[in-house]
């Protein structure tokens, strides 16, 4: 088997109670052949000591010490950094299972496959853990398959509306193994959050959209760590609404720059439609009075694009719950969506 470099990527910012865990799961890796660059973001706390300590008795930690740029510009100078054959992005408050690169590198030598991806788990501590099935098998994809799956990223379509909550399991970059070519060549990089609200997607369907194969492995090896109440429920977010308008145009800059398809523009709908119920949580976080909430998402359910993304929703394959949800959406009823996200945010803090 070739024993490929693989270039692991882990951007670090006030992370030190953390950072010994990431950092061990590794350097302990099966496959040794690998770097870990590691980018220290500005971090206030000690992190950058916790580095430099295991970049002293591992030759292959690689220490880029910066001034604050945000995960975005962070994971960007690893990626300047970075000299394997493919690439990893690990965040420095998970961590992966050890045998993660020893399976991902037979993958790639079994299938040659531009991208690998594998499910990860959601850990809230000690007490409870969410296993996340990206798939329920492993597959290759090429061909026609391969178009199925980069309109899956770009947002749900058909009888796969039964399940809402499946419309962010591919976007994440830390549970994929990327070719690192196809990122270089391509000169791709990740758009600061300030900006788009969220990097990861963005960035997957952009380096997708230059493969022409994947892999998925039906393994948990990617841990996320979760603190649901600080990190959904109770974090008002004022530019939330504007950042995800751009990250959907960027989207659909995208989808046109590499195809015609008119499957990708019907998945971005779908997409943004369902964003109302992350943009209506974020109302339900904020300051402000229950009308000025209500009025918030009423002013939301008034724009484009979700006016007419949700007038062109599909609505038969939701479960009644969410049938009730969108239908309250798309008939402008403020009132009534704001009670049911009231619901939804009280079900997340349990």
């Amino acid at each position: 088997m070739r024993k490929p470099l693989v270039s692991i990527i882990v951007p670090v910012y006030n992370t030190a109670p953390f950072l010994v865990n990431c950092l061990n799961s590794l350097v302990g890796q099966t496959y040794r052949n690998i770097e870990l660059i590691v980018v220290n973001d500005g971090s206030k706390d000690n992190s950058l000591a916790i580095i430099e300590q295991y970049a002293l008795s591992d030759m292959r930690v690689k220490v880029v010490n910066q001034e604050n740029k945000g995960i975005s510009g962070a994971r960007n100078a690893g990626i300047e950094k970075a000299s394997g054959e493919y690439i990893l992005f690990v965040d420095s408050d998970d961590w992966i299972d050890i045998q993660t690169c020893e399976y991902a590198v037979e993958r790639v030598c079994e299938t040659n496959a531009d991208l690998v991806f594998w499910s990860y788990v959601r850990e809230y501590g000690t007490s409870k853990t969410l296993r996340k099935d990206i798939f329920n098998t492993d597959t290759f994809f090429t061909g026609e398959s391969f178009e199925t799956l980069l309109i899956r990223m770009v947002g749900l379509t058909g009888d796969q509306l039964r399940h809402p909550g499946h419309a962010d399991s591919l976007s994440s970059v830390c549970n994929k193994f990327f070719r690192s070519r196809i990122i270089k060549e391509n000169r791709l990089c990740f758009t600061d959050t300030k900006k788009v609200g969220t990097e990861d997607l963005l960035f997957t369907i952009q380096c997708a959209f230059h493969c022409k194969t994947a892999s998925y492995i039906h393994h948990h090896f990617y841990h996320y760590r979760k603190n649901v109440v600080t990190s959904l429920s109770s974090t008002y977010r004022p530019n939330m609404l504007n950042q995800w308008k751009a990250l959907f145009e960027e989207i659909s800059l995208s989808c046109m720059q590499h195809t015609k398809d008119p499957r990708f523009e019907k998945a971005l709908r779908s997409r943004i439609a369902l964003s109302i119920i992350g943009l209506g949580l974020n109302e339900c976080c904020s300051s402000a009075s229950r009308a000025q909430k209500i009025a918030a998402i009423a002013s939301i359910l008034r724009q484009d694009p979700f006016r007419t993304a949700l007038k062109r929703l599909p609505l038969t394959w939701f479960p009644l719950h969410w049938k009730l949800f969108f239908a309250c959406a798309r008939y402008q009823n403020p009132s009534c969506l704001y009670n049911l996200l009231c619901i939804i945010q009280r079900i997340i803090q349990r």
